[in-house]
């Protein structure tokens, strides 16, 4: 069962019920990057459902700069500032993981998706991956509603 957390351990949460994600993706986009403090995030996709947080209570940031103009919100360490996860109105079904947040992600984790290439640093290699037009539709869009509330 994949587990995580933020820098100072104030924030926990586990994933049940799926071991896999259901894809791992390089993010090039520039909110993205202003978010991650970093050139790319690398995020893991898995059901929403098996999502739970299991220790303390994470700080959430409405970012409403998105190309779809609905709001992303990131969830992160009110603590430490640690990125955790992010949730879209745009497929409720889904949690993006912060895979730097993730325990043991450096032996295990490989991308297999990579989005906003266009915005994609000169340098960074080609990393030979799926492109965001390649992900199944299902995984991209879903229905829109208000924000989630209550349990992730």
């Amino acid at each position: 069962m994949p587990t995580g957390g933020c820098l100072c351990g104030a924030v926990r949460y586990s994933i049940v019920d799926s071991t896999e994600p259901i894809y791992n993706v390089i993010c090039h986009c520039d909110n993205c990057k202003k978010a991650s403090g970093s050139l790319i995030k690398c995020a893991s996709i898995y059901p929403k459902a098996s999502f739970e947080i299991v220790a303390g209570i994470p700080k959430q940031y409405r970012d409403g700069a998105t190309d779809s103009t609905k709001p992303l919100f990131r969830h992160f360490c009110g603590d430490c500032g640690g990125a955790l996860f992010s949730l879209t109105p745009l497929n409720e079904q889904i949690v993006s993981v912060s895979v730097g947040s993730m325990d043991g992600s450096s032996e295990t984790w490989r991308p297999n998706k990579e989005q906003y290439i266009e915005t994609k640093s000169h340098w960074l290699p080609d990393f030979k991956l799926a492109k965001k037009s390649e992900i199944p539709e299902k995984h991209r869009r879903g229905p829109v509603s208000p924000p989630p509330t209550g349990r992730i």
